[in-house]
């Protein structure tokens, strides 16, 4: 049997304590980086006591033997120091090496990256920079957003974290090093990241965007025109439409309910929602526009 404790957070440890079913790992406490908003901690402390969990501030107070730390949704930096003789592991939501931080899949998207996943790697001094035990990696489509990712992503983690887990603990998989390979780190993204303020970038770009701040995960590729939110909730590319110098950000067609938007080099066929008022867009968007 495994004693783990998790450093981590709300639905993300609650989906993993819940793979963690069996009885080769037992969950003998979570350590949080900070509270919840006030019914989201409530509801977090009743499935913790559910499970019969406790929430531990100093993990050296806890009646078990520590064999393993998993850190999960955690933003704190995690002195390692303290917790010599155990085995430190970090579940990073993207694909290291190259891309450390927060939302790493985002950013590795925006970078025209076409593979997302993530990473169980060893907790070192350097943030992100330990030794590489696993990777799950998941080929993007121009025609899905990160939702679909993500449900592949927590697929695999239902499906091999246990296992994965029990094997790292065991030295039964044997892991990589970072040292001397390229990286970035990441910052996390904002909503205001998503709002539209320059139109003179490539059709390519908005694609990126629009595939990580898309609903339901995201808050939604936005931008402003006549002092109304417009949201866009289709994105579609304009076939055949060729490479050419223009206005970028002026309305070349409206068809019925969508856009055709000129970028720097392309255009974009968007349909939008009004987020200020009821008022329908063919009211505010006429040919020849410049947003």
């Amino acid at each position: 049997m495994i004693n783990l404790i998790i450093f981590g957070n709300g639905k993300p440890v609650e989906d993993l304590v819940e793979t963690l079913s069996s009885n080769k790992i037992n969950v003998i406490g979570v350590k949080q980086d900070h509270k919840l908003e006030e019914s989201q901690q409530q509801s977090f402390l009743q499935f913790l006591e559910s499970k019969k969990i406790p929430l531990v501030e100093n993990i050296r107070d806890t009646n078990f033997k520590i064999n393993l730390i998993l850190s999960v949704n955690y933003y704190k930096i995690i002195d390692i120091t303290k917790y010599k003789g155990i085995l430190l592991l970090n579940l990073h939501i993207g694909l290291l090496p190259k891309y450390r931080g927060n939302n790493a899949n985002a950013w590795a998207v925006i970078n025209g990256e076409q593979i997302l996943g993530y990473t169980i790697h060893k907790l070192v001094e350097e943030l992100d920079a330990g030794e590489i035990y696993y990777k799950f990696e998941y080929k993007i489509s121009n025609d899905k957003t990160y939702y679909e990712t993500k449900k592949a992503i927590n697929k695999d983690i239902k499906s091999n974290i246990e296992i994965t887990l029990i094997k790292i603990y065991n030295k039964e998989l044997l892991p990589t090093s970072q040292i001397g390979k390229s990286f970035t780190y990441c910052l996390k993204l904002k909503p205001k990241d998503g709002i539209i303020i320059d139109w003179n970038v490539n059709s390519e770009i908005f694609f990126r965007k629009f595939f990580v701040f898309s609903k339901p995960l995201g808050t939604g590729l936005k931008f402003y025109f006549k002092e109304v939110l417009w949201e866009i909730i289709e994105l579609k590319p304009i076939h055949n439409y060729q490479v050419s110098i223009g206005v970028p950000g002026s309305i070349l067609y409206i068809e019925k309910d969508y856009l055709y938007i000129k970028t720097k080099d392309t255009a974009i066929n968007v349909r939008l929602e009004n987020l200020t008022n009821n008022t329908p867009f063919h009211n505010y968007f006429k040919m020849g526009m410049r947003i």
